[in-house]
């Protein structure tokens, strides 16, 4: 269901206004909207997308806390195009994707800045948040909570063991999406990314990190770029094992990037003949 308040005109978006809703996938605020409440859009499960204007919003507390499903928060520019600080069409892409990141996985609700959409600052931002939540411990944030409250809970609240799994699924997560929308990302922070990912994948207990990462990018087959950019292809045994449930265009990616590296290999090989 899309749920579109473009022409209602609202300044403020009240506390708890759409708290669990489960039927809302997309919902478009107004051009004037300055303030979202407490805890506002909350615990949308099936919330995937949420269209903001390019303009200073206030946010009350946890706004968007358990929209599990958020894949974007589109940046509406109409009118905005020539303000210094506004990126191109492909900036306000990534950031939608990146936006929606921060507050999914990052608890990062600072970053929410639509005035600066697509901006160079606020890729730093986002990238320096991610060096910290990829570099922080599993367990931090970790907090047991009691049931009753305001908000939904689950296992992973309760059960440091879950969070600690979880925790690490998801720095695999937004490592990978930051590689593959990677407007301004600087050649240190791709390296450092791609090696996290390279030790995730091939030098520990891999096969559930890889099942995380198929379950989330099966269906986008800039997932094979990704990987082979970062050598996660090494092993092709693996990989193409791992990999068996990626769309028909990412098999094709990845069939073409596994020959690639066995002509790569065995041109070597002679060379040392």
């Amino acid at each position: 269901m899309r749920e579109d308040l473009s022409k209602s005109g609202l300044k403020e978006i009240e506390a708890k206004a759409y708290l669990s809703r489960k039927d809302i996938e997309e919902l478009i605020l107004p051009k004037e909207v300055e303030r979202i409440g407490n805890w506002a859009f909350a615990h949308m499960k099936n919330l995937k997308k949420l269209i903001v204007p390019c303009r200073e919003i206030l946010l009350g507390k946890e706004v968007l806390k358990g929209c599990d499903s958020l894949e974007q928060i589109c940046i509406d520019k109409t009118g905005q195009e020539n303000q210094d600080g506004i990126g191109d069409d492909g900036a306000f892409r990534d950031m939608s994707y990146l936006l929606a990141a921060a507050f999914r996985y990052l608890n990062a609700q600072e970053l929410f800045m639509p005035q600066e959409a697509g901006s160079r600052a606020w890729m730093a931002a986002f990238d320096s948040r991610l060096c910290a939540f990829v570099t922080g411990g599993d367990e931090a944030g970790f907090e047991p909570m009691w049931f009753g409250g305001e908000e939904d809970y689950d296992d992973n609240d309760t059960n440091v063991e879950l969070y600690r799994r979880k925790r690490q699924q998801e720095k695999l997560k937004v490592v990978v999406l930051r590689l593959i929308h990677d407007t301004f990302l600087t050649e240190t922070d791709r390296a450092r990314f791609q090696a996290f990912l390279k030790h995730a994948l091939l030098y520990e207990d891999a096969e559930a990190f890889w099942q995380a990462l198929v379950g989330t990018y099966k269906d986008d087959s800039c997932l094979i770029h990704v990987l082979a950019d970062a050598g996660c292809l090494q092993d092709q045994p693996l990989a193409l094992r791992m990999l068996s449930d990626i769309c028909p265009e990412g098999k094709a990616v990845l069939l073409a990037c596994c020959a690639k590296q066995t002509q790569q290999e065995s041109f070597f090989n002679d060379m040392r003949l």
